[in-house]
């Protein structure tokens, strides 16, 4: 099975515990991550029983994480 090729500009939607499976990091310091103010914001849905009412577990768009890895990488002349 061919797995896709996530970018920056991938739209999947990932909870916490896919970001930490993807970046190879445990979920409690994904969650540490989150009060970073470079982090991507949340993308909050509805619930399915009550669409007045939004998830409490959040969502973020593969691209957005792919991209604030990338802001977070050490220029190679600063290592």
């Amino acid at each position: 099975m061919l797995e896709k090729q996530i970018t920056v500009n991938s739209k999947e939607l990932w909870g916490i515990k896919q970001i930490a499976n993807y970046l190879g990091l445990s979920y409690r310091y994904v969650q540490s991550l989150k009060r970073d103010p470079n982090f991507p914001k949340p993308i909050r849905l509805p619930k399915l029983n009550d669409p007045s009412v939004t998830s409490t577990r959040p969502k973020f768009f593969a691209g957005d994480i792919v991209r604030y890895c990338e802001q977070c990488r050490t220029p190679k002349n600063q290592s």
